[in-house]
């Protein structure tokens, strides 16, 4: 009986030790993750503080039917942005892309896979990192015009 608890405690610190590598493995993928969001931002907007969508963002946009679909989701997404409570504008924007990227296997985002795989130079998160400035300024001037 002494022996089972000693081997059941060993491969529960083997169990703890893998947790926090896994931990470690999932910050480090976040950072890189945001450094890829960064680099894409520069090509896709202007840093206008807060970034703004450039020509090929906007083209972006038009072409990828974020157009038709935007008006579609626009309540769903403000809401569960809302429902976060964002303290400042840069809160929105990170939720606004999570919110969107949450849709990825939703029917209605049909169109952005479309383009995405006849536009390999693009990404969905190309399209829902410029969407999201837009979902960034339609909270500000729609749900909360005090927020930072």
């Amino acid at each position: 009986m002494v022996v089972a608890c000693i081997y059941i405690g060993r491969k529960l610190q083997i169990l703890d030790t893998l947790d926090e590598s896994f931990k470690k493995l999932q910050d480090s993928f976040d950072e890189d993750h945001e450094h890829i969001i960064l680099m894409k931002a520069k090509v896709l907007g202007v840093s206008n503080s807060p970034y703004q969508p450039n020509e090929v963002g906007r083209k972006l946009l038009e072409d990828s039917g974020w157009i038709n679909i935007y008006p579609i989701i626009k309540k769903e997404v403000l809401d569960k942005i809302e429902k976060e409570k964002p303290k400042t504008l840069y809160d929105v924007e990170r939720l606004a892309f999570r919110v969107l990227s949450s849709f990825k296997n939703d029917d209605r985002f049909i169109p952005f896979k479309t383009y995405i795989v006849n536009h390999p130079e693009h990404s969905l998160d190309s399209i829902f990192l410029v969407g999201s400035w837009i979902v960034r300024d339609d909270f500000k001037g729609e749900r909360n015009e005090k927020i930072n």
